[in-house]
């Protein structure tokens, strides 16, 4: 019998902090706009959840895909220049 090929899910990038922010009240519960009225990138962050069932909360509210921080676009160079710091200046491609 052939065994199942398992999949490597590519992992989630940044976001941007609407796509973000629809996704964390989603998983709060808090997300409550009628089918009708959703906008399409409210129902392409809706299909992205129900895809990627390894979306859950950190305990500061904060948004984790398979474990790992997922970062907000307009927050990127920040955390960037944090892990630098962090780093000393080495190992570049680590970051």
């Amino acid at each position: 019998m052939k065994e199942a090929i398992r999949r490597k899910r590519k992992q989630l990038g940044c976001l941007p902090r609407s796509k973000y922010d629809i996704i964390v009240r989603c998983l709060n519960g808090s997300f409550d706009v009628p089918v009708k009225k959703r906008t399409p990138e409210e129902n392409n962050c809706l299909a992205m959840i129900r895809k990627r069932k390894d979306f859950e909360l950190g305990d500061r509210g904060s948004l984790l895909c398979g474990g790992k921080q997922v970062l907000v676009k307009e927050d990127l160079p920040r955390f960037v220049e944090k892990m630098f710091m962090e780093n000393k200046g080495c190992g570049a491609r680590v970051i």
